[in-house]
């Protein structure tokens, strides 16, 4: 979790930020969820299972600036969403995730 913290961080996720997460139940929802607390930054849950039309609705009206995902959901989720695209499983973002430092990114000034 704290390594997507950071990597979330620079992506421009963090204090009053609204981060999208978009990925189906299992073992990456809960990291990835605590990721983007640690960050500093709320998250949005965006059901995958919803039509596009209201994922579309909602990012247009919460304007979230990073929206976290999967492989599964990226192609859907970038037509949709103009800003910073997270995707969990891409090979080259794991490898950053995993380049992160492991201790948390922010403090109790944040």
């Amino acid at each position: 979790a704290n390594r997507i913290a950071h990597h979330l961080r620079s992506a421009g996720a963090g204090p009053g930020t609204l981060v999208g997460l978009c990925v189906d139940r299992g073992p990456d929802l809960m990291p990835t969820l605590l990721g983007i607390l640690k960050a500093g930054a709320a998250y949005l849950s965006l059901d995958p299972a919803n039509p596009i039309g209201r994922l579309a609705q909602i990012l247009r009206d919460t304007k979230a600036s990073v929206v976290v995902t999967t492989a599964g959901h990226a192609v859907a989720v970038a037509e949709i969403h103009d800003r910073e695209l997270v995707v969990l499983d891409d090979p080259a973002r794991r490898a950053a995730i995993d380049a992160a430092p492991a201790t948390g990114p922010v403090g109790g000034d944040d």
